[in-house]
């Protein structure tokens, strides 16, 4: 546990308080143009003097290159009040990485508020350490195969019949010829419910609230949205999926590029880490990356693979389809989907968290005039825990279950939803401390911390810190003229009230 009052006077003694244009009480100048943080081996603010003290790694501090775009007063001011920041989470947070790039202090950069900055970098944290441990892994992993090959390749040298790879083998199905069977595999399916007039339901993902979500719900609905089309893409009974009112700002952009793999295909491998290639098979038997002709070619996405528009959801369903057979699932509607569902056409999943009412799923369905339906988890499992917004994944097993008969809605249901949200909660959180197990403690640690920063950061905002005297050796206050009048008061009524009855 943190204990607040040591932590202030920790603050108050080592944190510097000064602000050159707008006074954040916990901050600093803001960065002289040209110049940057980062160079030589000096571990402080050049560009601040000795007026900064920042007790952040150097590989940390924004890099020249960032520094020198910020242009605009208010860029700058921001960016002193992140580094301000930035001190309070490395003096208070272990779970902090070592050093970032351009990138990532551009995305840092764009992050709303102190929450996401400090998941930001507590992600980053452990991705190095997985980098580390992969690398490590990897490397002995390239050992191990190469002393397999060297004993492979003596036993083929003898005569003797090789299991593996590049030796003894049928079929060598792998990477680029194996999409392509799945993709021709994919397309027949689609092809067979056409000719055979037994198409499955258009699904369709409503993106309009992407501009108002968070860094990390806007990298989870994107990812959801990339392994809703790889389930679909292996399923014998495949959705036509529809991706609608798509308007990408520029962090949504990044994210598609990074996992929409349908799209824009896999990464150029420059741009991927160590871990990235390992989870995409991209590596060869020696650890580094391998290459062919097919990889090098130009990625050309899937004639079938999902339509994206700009435009709303009646404009993108199929011709023909009533609004009466489009079902817009929504968790907080009054009307529950039960019963068959031949009789819908569409089915319209939203990428929100339904948390409030002018973001929800039920206002995009009032909005676009369509009936909204609840899944009838009520009336067929009893919920124990967590909210009932699932990803769009299991939505869309669940009515792919259930659309096709191969299960009943209880089945479906239990099969798609995860079993803590089913099961009772017999694990209650404890009261005490010492009854909580050691990653309740430090998730509840994690929190304690992030609210004292916000508070602190808060608080710091509100002082008004005039540091002009500091800067200019304090001025010598100006004292106002006393003025002396050679009358009293009552005289110089008295003879103001004299001229007046001459002049009447």
């Amino acid at each position: 546990m943190i204990l607040r009052s040591r932590v202030f006077r920790l603050l108050c003694q080592e944190l510097p308080t000064c602000s050159k244009r707008r006074c954040y009480g916990v901050g600093m100048p803001p960065p002289t143009r040209g110049e940057g943080f980062s160079g030589g081996n000096k571990a402080k603010f050049d560009v601040f003097g000795d007026k900064l003290n920042v007790e952040v790694p150097v590989d940390v501090l924004p890099p020249k290159e960032f520094v020198d775009k910020l242009k605009h007063p208010v860029q700058q001011d921001k960016l002193a009040q992140l580094i301000s920041e930035l001190t309070l989470i490395y003096k208070l947070s272990p779970t902090v990485p070592r050093k970032m790039t351009v990138s990532q202090w551009q995305r840092y950069f764009g992050l709303k508020d102190v929450r996401e900055r400090e998941d930001f970098l507590y992600t980053l944290h452990f991705e190095e350490i997985n980098e580390k441990q992969r690398t490590q892994e990897m490397q002995e992993s390239a050992e191990q195969k190469k002393k397999i090959s060297e004993r492979q390749q003596i036993a083929h040298d003898r005569g003797e019949m090789v299991y593996a790879r590049r030796f003894h083998q049928l079929l060598d199905i792998r990477g680029a010829d194996f999409r392509k069977q799945i993709d021709s595999m994919y397309g027949s399916r689609l092809m067979t419910q056409e000719a055979a007039d037994e198409k499955m339901p258009q699904l369709i993902i409503d993106c309009q609230f992407f501009p108002n979500l968070s860094d990390k719900l806007l990298s989870s609905y994107v990812r959801q949205i990339q392994s809703l089309h790889d389930r679909n893409w292996f399923h014998r009974r495949p959705f036509r999926v529809t991706i609608a009112n798509l308007i990408a700002d520029p962090a949504a952009v990044r994210l598609m590029k990074r996992y929409w793999l349908f799209l824009y295909g896999p990464q150029k491998k420059d741009d991927l880490s160590l871990a990235e290639m390992e989870d995409m098979n991209i590596l060869d038997n020696d650890g580094l990356a391998s290459s062919s002709d097919d990889e090098e070619g130009i990625f050309r996405p899937h004639p079938m693979a999902p339509r994206i528009s700009t435009r709303g959801i009646r404009d993108v369903l199929d011709s023909g389809v009533k609004p009466e057979e489009v079902a817009y699932i929504s968790s907080t509607s009054h009307r529950i989907l039960d019963g068959p569902l031949d009789r819908f056409k569409a089915f319209v999943l939203c990428s929100t968290l339904d948390s409030k009412p002018w973001s929800s799923a039920l206002h995009a369905a009032q909005v676009e005039k369509l009936p909204a339906y609840r899944l009838p988890f009520d009336l067929y499992v009893k919920w124990r825990r967590g909210n009932k917004v699932l990803p769009h994944c299991n939505v869309a097993a669940i009515l792919r279950d259930v659309y096709t008969k191969e299960k009943d809605w209880k089945s479906a249901i239990v099969a798609n939803v995860p079993d803590y949200k089913l099961s009772p909660d017999e694990n209650k959180a404890p009261t005490r401390k010492e009854d909580l197990n050691p990653a309740k403690v430090k998730r509840l640690e994690r929190e304690q911390r992030i609210a004292l920063i916000e508070k602190i950061m808060k608080d710091a905002g509100r002082r008004k810190i005039d540091i002009s005297l500091t800067v200019h050796k304090q001025k010598e206050e100006v004292i106002p003229k006393k003025v002396v009048h050679r009358y009293s008061r009552e005289e110089r009524n008295r003879r103001r009230k004299q001229q007046m009855e001459q002049s009447s």
